[in-house]
């Protein structure tokens, strides 16, 4: 059980609740192993769960949001995606609303960096960075990233 305060205070601090979140909550009350939480929450069915990406970004259009697609190598990993499927996707997404891509993010060497970015150019989407930072409890070994301006 996590107390009522706790989940309260994450939706005053953070604009979404996910898997991070949830971790460091519980490691206040538990001793978990990150590896473990992480591979029983992605094998958890969810299927009742998730939104339909054009439906979400037709109402984030609507209301004026910017639709970003985060870490593509992560889409691409999961799904079992190569450069061309996901140039594919970025392209099809880019038809539907799309605004950004993430070009950069921890994941990324620089092969990684210079296909994404490619895509960004050929889409005229703009690019987006982070280092995925999210506490060195939740993830070991990615610090907080820096960014500069070109």
């Amino acid at each position: 059980d996590i107390p009522e305060f706790e989940i309260e205070n994450v939706k005053a601090n953070s604009v979404s609740i996910g898997k991070p979140h949830i971790y460091t909550i519980l490691t206040k009350y538990k001793n978990i192993d990150r590896e473990r939480y992480y591979k029983d929450m992605d094998n958890l069915d969810t299927d009742d769960l998730k939104l339909d990406t054009i439906e979400v970004i037709n109402i984030a259009n609507k209301i004026g949001a910017k639709v970003i697609l985060a870490h593509p190598i992560e889409i691409m990993e999961e799904h079992n995606l190569n450069f061309y499927q996901i140039d594919k996707l970025i392209g099809y997404l880019k038809e539907c609303g799309l605004d950004e891509v993430e070009t950069h993010h921890s994941k990324h060497d620089k092969y990684y960096y210079e296909e994404f970015h490619k895509m960004a150019l050929k889409y005229n989407l703009s690019e987006s960075m982070g280092s995925d930072y999210h506490g060195e409890r939740v993830k070991p070994g990615v610090d907080i990233g820096i960014c500069y301006k070109r």
